[in-house]
């Protein structure tokens, strides 16, 4: 039990007194340096670090029309003959509550999708409206038909009261009151004007029945759209037709899309 005291003794003799005194508070320092490294080292599991943001919510949304048995992607002011089916196919990139509503030419309104409350559809999936199997016909009512495909990281009710009231006037009354803001109506006019310049040229099929070409709608604005019904988030149209809208920072995508119904004769 006296060796340690004996070789501290010795070695302080070898070095001499203060040298001795000196290295060993030294040795001690470092040790005490040391230590608290070495806790760190075993706490980098715990580290407290800063919640990554989300990118935002992201919608996309294409419309295709059916004519006879010719089916050709739709953009928004294309023209559609009376008698002719439409389906929309849409995805989010995240599981979001999806809206569509509809203004249909006679100024009379209705929710196409979902029939009730909200419903949150999955993430990377795409959804097609209405199911596989049935399709929206247009009526002998000519004039301005106008969708508004809506996707919400959470119920509307909880993102925006403008268009939750909106979208819940259109399911209990069947209409769509309300001028759209200033705001709404020159997003809607920008959206319109980069859709017309980026079209492309529909690609020549190689084969099979071909598409006659629709008239095109005339290029006057579409009519007022409802209070909180106008295209929100950044709109990139696509170039096989439909758009990709990222979401604003509440977490609300709208893209409002139109088409000119005319008649079957046209």
């Amino acid at each position: 039990m006296n060796r340690p005291t004996t070789r501290w003794f010795s070695f302080s003799r070898t070095l001499g007194w203060p040298s001795g005194l000196a290295l060993s508070l030294t040795l001690v320092g470092l040790g005490l340096v040391l230590h608290p490294a070495t806790a760190l080292q075993q706490e980098r599991g715990l580290v407290k670090v800063a919640t990554p943001e989300e990118p935002p919510l992201e919608l996309t949304v294409r419309v295709n029309g059916k004519s006879g048995t010719l089916i050709r992607a739709l953009e928004s002011g294309d023209g559609l003959a009376s008698g002719s089916h439409l389906e929309f196919l849409l995805s989010v990139d995240r599981p979001a509550f999806v809206y569509v509503v509809q203004r249909f030419a006679d100024e009379t309104a209705a929710v196409l999708y979902p029939e009730l409350g909200d419903f949150q559809v999955p993430g990377n999936l795409e959804v097609r409206i209405p199911e596989s199997g049935s399709w929206f016909q247009l009526d002998d009512q000519i004039g301005e038909e106008h969708i508004y495909f809506v996707a919400s990281i959470r119920p509307l009710a909880e993102v925006d009261r403008a268009v939750h009231t909106a979208v819940e006037r259109a399911r209990e009354e069947g209409t769509l009151e309300g001028e759209a803001t200033a705001e709404d109506e020159v997003a809607s006019a920008a959206v319109a004007s980069q859709a017309a310049e980026e079209r492309p040229e529909s690609p020549k099929p190689s084969g099979g029945p071909v598409a006659e070409t629709t008239p095109k709608a005339p290029s006057a604005a579409p009519a007022p759209l409802p209070a909180g019904l106008g295209t929100r988030g950044l709109v990139k149209t696509l170039g096989t037709g439909g758009a990709e809208v990222t979401a604003d920072e509440s977490g609300l995508a709208i893209y409002h899309f139109w088409l000119q119904h005319h008649d079957s004769s046209e």
